[in-house]
């Protein structure tokens, strides 16, 4: 089973959309949606708006502010949006000081919240000095927001870390966190499952292989209980992007990514349990630059569809390459444009200028509907329409906006 990371809590209000931003939800860049569909949270970008995370079940008739507290928006950016896979959990990074923290700790740290009681928390309140200085992405919660796992950035004294943090316990490393000791060299991707327990990443440090060497890197699976239950050597891996786990557990996917002559070729190589015993590549593509491209991955609840961004060119010739983003069913190999308007017509700019945290499109289980957020051109003048998330039905061929 897969999932994604959790915490626990701190008080928001409940505001209605009509006293709200523009568009409500639906006006931001950076979202996570609940693998049913049924919640979103999104990092609004209206109006400067950095620092305001919003809450919002779909077809409700309000919003919940989620980085507020006593009246006040957090100070400092927010970012890092994700959600849990029940929607119960929405995770967060900031640099805000105004967040309720008890002993207004300076760092970077992760917040949680809870649907059901609307209290925010930091999770990481009291770990390390040095490691809250550091910068956290790429982050993951349990359903019930106790756990959760992030990534943190190689520095001089610590290599690239994936770390597990348990409300109450502080962060550990993931070596650390399975009773291995510290590892060495450095690890590439993590991720928490929803129940907390499970959880999937790439690592290269012998300790997670019994002290065997590690020729390029490893990927694992396990739990905290049972410890490394699956190895998978990656041969292929020359350069890991975004890493994406399906809801049910069944199936993991990963970008590899090439640098060479000045050409960045892109491979997804995918895992499903009881289909293959080892990684299948199931996409490959050129790209023509490393921004975001590489870390563009999401992947269907199923596990059957997998989601990414890539550059297009664009309608008439005399337009600059656009990115697009596309849903791909692996299994037949049937792919098509989701990021296109009501008129079926592709946008014009970007779509997905975060996708660096695999935040800006997503997948309900099934795959069916695509979540995407866009800035289309208005058709009587070409100029561009704020920001809004989206999604495109699969089976009625229709783009809806997300309220």
């Amino acid at each position: 089973m897969i999932c994604a990371l959790v915490y626990s809590v701190l008080l928001t209000s409940r505001v209605s959309p009509a006293n709200y931003l523009p568009d409500k939800i639906g006006s931001a860049r950076e979202f996570a949606v609940s693998t049913d569909g049924r919640f979103f949270a999104a990092r609004q970008q209206d109006q400067g708006h950095k620092f305001q995370i919003v809450f919002k079940e779909n077809h409700s008739l309000t919003v919940d502010e989620v980085s507020k507290v006593n009246g006040q928006w957090a100070d400092k950016v927010c970012a890092n949006t994700t959600i849990s896979p029940s929607g119960d959990t929405v995770c967060f990074s900031s640099d805000a000081s105004n967040l309720g923290i008890a002993n207004k700790t300076n760092g970077h740290h992760i917040y949680t919240w809870n649907r059901k009681s609307k209290q925010l928390k930091a999770i990481t309140e009291g770990i390390p000095a040095d490691l809250l200085a550091q910068y956290k992405a790429l982050l993951s919660v349990s359903n019930s927001g106790n756990v959760a796992l992030f990534e943190t950035y190689p520095n001089p004294k610590i290599p690239q870390r994936v770390w597990i943090v348990e409300a109450g316990k502080g962060a550990q490393t993931l070596s650390k966190w399975l009773g291995l000791g510290e590892a060495i060299k450095p690890d590439l991707r993590g991720y928490i499952a929803a129940d907390g327990e499970h959880f999937y990443a790439v690592v290269t440090d012998p300790i997670f292989n019994n002290g065997n060497s590690i020729k390029e890197s490893l990927f694992i699976t396990g739990t905290k209980t049972q410890g490394i239950t699956t190895r998978i050597p990656l041969a292929h891996s020359t350069g890991i992007g975004a890493m994406a786990v399906s809801a049910d557990g069944t199936t993991v996917a990963y970008n590899n990514c090439e640098n060479k002559d000045k050409q960045l070729t892109i491979s997804t190589w995918l895992i499903k349990a009881g289909v293959m015993n080892d990684f299948r590549e199931v996409q490959r593509r050129i790209e023509k630059s490393s921004t975001h491209y590489p870390w563009g991955l999401a992947i269907s609840g199923d596990g059957m569809t997998i989601v990414y961004q890539t550059s297009m060119p664009g309608q008439r010739s005399s337009d600059k390459p656009v990115d697009q983003v596309v849903a791909l069913n692996w299994r037949s190999g049937q792919s098509q444009i989701v990021s296109v308007d009501k008129f079926g017509n592709p946008t014009r700019v970007n779509s997905g200028l975060d996708a660096t945290s695999m935040r800006s499109f997503a997948s309900n289980f099934d795959g069916s509907k695509i979540y995407f957020s866009a800035t289309f051109m208005k058709r009587d003048d070409f100029t561009p329409v704020t920001p809004k998330i989206y999604y495109r039905d699969l089976r009625s061929q229709a783009t809806v906006d997300v309220p």
